[in-house]
């Protein structure tokens, strides 16, 4: 017997399209424009990498005026939650809660690799990108602003099939929201058009967050949380990137390095 789709449907939180996600090909369709050819001769946005292309299209984003993505800029906090960003008071907090298991050593060798790459990448291709909205905070300065956008991607980005044309690596507006929870379902893709196909859009290249099985709902103000399902991460790359290091992570230290 077939599937009933009302029954697949009622299982599917949240669907971010693949027209509402920033990837690769909108990286270089919207800022190869923007580059003089000479600069793309001797730094060619091609050879980036899909997070990097995504911070500058970030940066951009953030400058400009565009309606369609404003309500995702919005969403995004103008400290953001990385391990290695930060003095203000949370920044503080975050790196004393964890300076047992994470060393000072480590995050100021993040920063310093941090520096270097925004300055670089200022360099490059600052001073082509908007940056007429920039936060006063940023005081105008591209480094700056590509330091703040790695840590967006870096806490935010979500590893995808390049088979869809987006590249491996995506921000996904709302999905990027939520908080993980070992005991959740993943982030899945769709990675072929098979639910709808007589929808408006494809379904294809969509990301789905679904009520995990034996869940019959959630109530109003529960939160819904994923599983970041990021193995292999060390307590190191969980705090650098995302600012905390779940008690699973932490429960397979040995104590004596605790």
């Amino acid at each position: 017997a077939g599937v009933d789709k009302s029954d697949e449907d009622s299982t599917i939180w949240l669907r971010v399209p693949f027209s509402y996600q920033l990837t690769r090909n909108l990286a270089l369709e919207t800022l190869t424009p923007l580059i003089p050819d000479t600069v793309l001769e001797e730094a060619p946005l091609v050879t980036l990498d899909d997070a990097a292309l995504l911070v500058l299209l970030l940066v951009h984003l953030r400058g400009s005026s565009s309606k369609k993505w404003l309500p995702f800029l919005a969403s995004l906090p103008e400290e953001p939650g990385c391990g290695w960003w930060g003095d203000d008071a949370d920044g503080i907090t975050k790196r004393k809660v964890y300076q047992h298991i994470i060393s000072e050593d480590v995050i100021t060798g993040s920063r310093q690799y941090v520096g270097r790459v925004s300055n670089g990448m200022a360099g490059d291709y600052g001073p082509y990108l908007a940056k007429k909205y920039w936060p006063k905070t940023w005081k105008g300065e591209a480094a700056r602003a590509i330091e703040w956008a790695l840590c967006i991607v870096s806490s935010r980005g979500t590893a995808a099939s390049p088979t869809t044309g987006g590249g491996s690596t995506r921000l996904v507006p709302l999905a990027d929201m939520f908080n993980h929870n070992l005991q959740s379902d993943g982030f899945f893709e769709l990675t072929e058009d098979e639910i709808n196909s007589q929808a408006d859009e494809p379904y294809e290249g969509s990301f789905i967050v679904k009520r995990k099985a034996g869940i019959d709902g959630i109530l109003p103000g529960e939160e819904i949380t994923v599983d970041y399902t990021l193995h292999g991460y060390s307590p190191e790359d969980w705090f650098l990137s995302h600012g905390f290091v779940p008690p699973e992570v932490i429960e397979r230290i040995p104590r004596s390095e605790l």
